[in-house]
């Protein structure tokens, strides 16, 4: 939720402090200095939501650098991440009595919640050969995996490993479903910052026991965690060819490349974009590969690939949307009237109209495009392009209207039975039942709610990242957004009846954490992002978390 309205939540902890003035036994909020304030209160601003709006996220990120490097190279040690481990390994453990930190003496660790709240989680699919099996990972949560429909969850990244999931793909093909991936690294980060908050990845993780336990593909574990030094630690999407069954064929959209397998991940190559490899002395924020890669492929086995102009460095030559119908061999179909500079396109396929093929495009202004495929290769009048942008929701006030966030929350998908029905996601979750051909046919379906208050929608949450539909009915889906994992029976309705499907999904991100140490023994709260203010009252490993603020 990422409106400003930051005057607006000083005022309200002001009000939650001056109520907890009195000293009253088990007080959860010390009381606060008294600082005193000469001037004029400035006016509170409204405006439309946007990472990092009035702020300088590079100087930030500058900043933030200029305190961690070697002053006299100006580079990050090289071995920064085992000195930082070997420090940690000998602080002192610390004891308390409420219970749920570690002991003194140990390094033990036990989680404490919240049980009851989900956080951002882009990876979510449901098990093709047993739809009761729900997988989704977390930012930096984790990848978790449920056996009654997202009901309850078990965690499988192990503590050591890393938390950062971006993206989910099965292997569908027949007896290969116990196959599966994720991706690691989030590029387009949280509210904190524009480009300066990215959780860096560590590749690629593969499973083939059903997405139980997973293991690095050592192939992609080139990157190093204080630098960034590898397409790896950014992947956009994993996609198994359903089609191959000759070899394992899987793909990889990266920053800058659309990679191709051919032993299940073993060994990689380039089919598309290009492949950089760093060296000491400089790393890939200085080239200018495109930040925002994308790849499908239809119910026929053609494939689609878009690469943004937006680059760490420049405009990307690679930008365009690309088709291929072997995987290996692409060409550029983009029209001219596509836009010179745009972030992230998301595809999306139909499963009935293989030749049509919808686009969603972060430019200066928010836009939809539809494709047809007519013949050849697909250029010119082989393939007939439709701008749908005039059509998009636009329902005005706070938060009514479409937004990606500067292609922080996309999502475009396409009912699989009923190719006119279109799930459209930035902040909010849209339905469109005409493909967009009109405004008239379009509603709001989740995220914020349709007051347009900047509250949230029934049983929903906001900036939606992914959807799954269940194979035996798919009007039956699953949402995910920054609030966690969210279902509906039926995605058809005029509104859309939710459910969160967040107990034991512990995967909120916290900015900070703070503890009572003078008034209610136990008490924990924390900051937490896009999910306000929680507290909770000795936490146990499946407590709920109230909100504060």
């Amino acid at each position: 939720m990422k409106i400003r309205f930051g005057l607006v939540f000083i005022f309200l902890l002001v009000a939650v402090l001056v109520s907890c003035k009195k000293e009253k036994k088990g007080s959860l909020v010390p009381e606060p200095p008294s600082i005193p304030f000469e001037g004029k209160w400035p006016e509170i601003e409204e405006e439309k939501a946007e990472i990092g709006t009035k702020e300088n996220p590079q100087a930030r990120r500058a900043y933030q650098r200029a305190m961690l490097v070697d002053p006299q190279t100006g580079q990050l040690p090289p071995d920064i991440r085992q000195k930082e481990m070997d420090y940690s390994a000998k602080l002192p453990s610390v004891g308390f009595s409420g219970g749920y930190l570690r002991k003194a003496g140990t390094d033990d660790w036990n989680t404490i919640g919240p049980y009851n709240v989900g956080g951002r989680t882009r990876a979510l699919a449901i098990d093709q050969s047993n739809e009761r099996v729900v997988l989704a990972g977390g930012v930096s949560g984790g990848m978790w995996r449920s056996e009654d429909e997202a009901g309850t969850w078990t965690k499988t990244t192990v503590p050591g490993s890393i938390h950062s999931v971006t993206c989910l793909a099965q292997d569908t093909r027949p007896g290969m479903t116990n196959i599966w991936y994720y991706g690691t690294g989030e590029f387009t980060s949280n509210s904190a910052s524009k480009k300066a908050a990215p959780y860096r990845g560590d590749g690629v993780f593969k499973s083939t026991d059903g997405g139980k336990t997973w293991s690095q593909l050592l192939s992609t574990a080139e990157g190093e965690p204080n630098r960034y030094n590898s397409q790896y630690q950014y992947i956009w999407k994993i996609l198994p060819n359903r089609f191959q069954l000759q070899h394992d064929e899987v793909f990889l959209a990266t920053v800058g490349a659309i990679l191709r397998s051919t032993d299940g991940g073993l060994t990689w190559s380039v089919v598309l974009g290009r492949k950089r490899v760093s060296n000491e002395a400089t790393d890939l924020n200085d080239a200018n590969l495109s930040d925002y890669t994308d790849i499908v492929q239809t119910t026929d086995g053609v494939f689609y690939a878009s690469f943004s102009s937006s680059s760490r460095s420049g405009s990307s030559p690679d930008q365009g949307i690309y088709r291929s119908t072997d995987g290996i061999n692409w060409t550029n179909i983009a029209p001219l009237a596509w836009p010179r500079n745009y972030n992230r396109t998301v595809i999306a396929t139909s499963s009935t109209r293989p030749n049509e093929l919808f686009f969603s495009v972060n430019a200066q202004q928010e836009m939809l495009w539809k494709y047809n495929y007519i013949a050849g290769d697909g250029t010119r009048q082989g393939g007939r392009w439709t701008n749908l942008s005039d059509n998009l929701p636009r329902y005005g006030g706070e938060v009514g209207d479409y937004n990606t966030q500067s292609s922080y929350n996309m999502v475009l998908m396409v009912h699989p039975s009923l190719a006119d029905v279109i799930f459209l996601g930035g902040t909010n979750l849209y339905r469109s039942t005409d493909a967009f051909a009109s405004t008239k046919a379009t509603d709001w379906v989740g995220g914020y709610d349709t007051a347009n208050n900047i509250r949230v929608f029934a049983n929903h949450f906001v900036d939606q990242h992914a959807l799954a539909f269940f194979p035996s009915n798919p009007n039956k889906m699953l949402s995910s957004n920054d609030g966690g994992v969210f279902a509906t029976n039926n995605n058809m309705t005029k509104g859309i009846a939710w459910e969160p499907r967040n107990y034991g999904f512990v995967t909120t991100q916290f900015y900070t954490l703070g503890l009572d140490e003078f008034g209610a023994k136990g008490a924990v709260m924390g900051g937490l992002q896009d999910n306000g203010t929680l507290i909770a009252k000795n936490p146990g490993v499946k407590s709920s978390w109230n909100a504060l603020i």
